[in-house]
């Protein structure tokens, strides 16, 4: 089931490197408006106990995202107050 949240949040949700507060906003605004799914991604926050490993579906939307936000920051789409070598480290 996670897999399937995490799968239906990026098609409905996709990230906007270029306006990154709204992406925000509507994630917010989605997890408001479905109660059930905030509850059940906490439970299974909770579930997994000392688990740190991610699931396949959340290491691939979160390597879509930091994908995306790192060509906006090499095209100057989006400025980092950051210097280059913190991207270097970014993980999923």
């Amino acid at each position: 089931m996670l897999d399937d949240i995490t799968v239906r949040t990026v098609e409905f949700i996709p990230i906007t490197p270029d306006d990154l507060p709204g992406y925000a906003v509507r994630l917010y605004d989605a997890a408001t408006a479905s109660p059930d799914v905030s509850r059940f991604v906490a439970w299974y926050q909770l579930q997994r106990g000392t688990d740190t490993t991610p699931r396949a579906s959340v290491e691939e939307a979160t390597r879509e995202k930091i994908t995306k936000v790192a060509a906006a920051l090499d095209e100057g789409t989006i400025t980092s107050p950051l210097n280059e070598s913190p991207r270097v480290s970014w993980r999923v």
